[in-house]
Formats: structure tokens, sequence, C-alpha cells
């Protein structure tokens, strides 16, 4: 529900770098939005798209590149990180991309141990609501 109304107002950039960024994919394009996907390995990647999908790669055709490359595109594009659920492991290369360009990270907080609440703890913006979430990123996009 939460990606639904997120999706309705803002364009999804996206590094299909795990299930759960194929599933915001199929929620976005269920919803008939653009996406922008970074690919880590060439422009050819084997991915259902649509016409509103663009595909974007620091790699020709066939290339295999480092999955954590995609990061750095992802972070140059976009205005702000949103994290639904995320692990250390798994996001701290991307979370240090976003830092680097000086861009804002948006957490949902998680109950338990969870990557989120450390990243809020040390200044992430929490996501009560999905209203303050879009209050916050009209607001980015005003300065």
């Amino acid at each position: 529900n939460n990606i639904k109304q997120i999706s309705k107002s803002y364009l999804l950039v996206n590094p299909l770098l795990s299930s759960y960024d194929a599933t915001l994919l199929r929620a976005n394009q269920n919803l008939n939005k653009a996406s922008i996907i970074i690919s880590a390995i060439g422009i050819d990647m084997p991915i259902k798209t649509t016409e509103k999908d663009l595909i974007i790669s620091e790699y020709p055709k066939g290339a295999i590149g480092h999955k954590q490359h995609a990061n750095r595109l992802v972070a140059a594009l976009s205005e702000s990180l949103v994290l639904f659920n995320s692990s250390e492991k798994i996001h701290k290369n991307l979370v240090s991309h976003f830092l680097s360009l000086e861009k804002n990270i948006h957490c949902f907080p998680k109950e338990g141990k969870n990557y989120n609440n450390e990243l809020i703890r040390k200044g992430a913006n929490p996501i009560t609501s999905i209203k303050s979430i879009t209050r916050d990123l009209d607001l980015e996009k005003l300065n």
C-alpha cells in the first residue's frame, strides 16, 4: 500500500539488485507509471519492461559489471532515497553514495534490529506516514 501511494507521485529509480526491487518495479508497472531501471549488466538485461521504462547502464550489451556500481547511478539520478526495509550488508553502499552527494535519506522505522532504525538514529528522516514523506520530498524539490 505504501509503495502504491509513493509510486503515484514519484518516479522510481531502481537498480533491480534484489527480488524486492523487482517487486517494486512490477508494482510501479501495474500502476502504469514510468521507471528508470539501472542495470549492472548492460542494457540487454532479461527483465519485463513497458514502454514507460527506461534502462540505463554503464556497460555494453552482454557485459557483466559489478552490482554495487549501479548504486552510483541510482544516487546520481535520484532526488532522495526511500528505504522501506534495509540491511546494512545490502544497502550500506547505496546509502554511502547518497550521503556523498548530500542527498536526503528517508526510512520507515521497523521493529527490532534493522538498518533503517540505525540510519534514523544517525539522522535519516523517519517516515511516520505517507503524508510525511510526500511533504518532505516536496520540500526537497523547493530547495
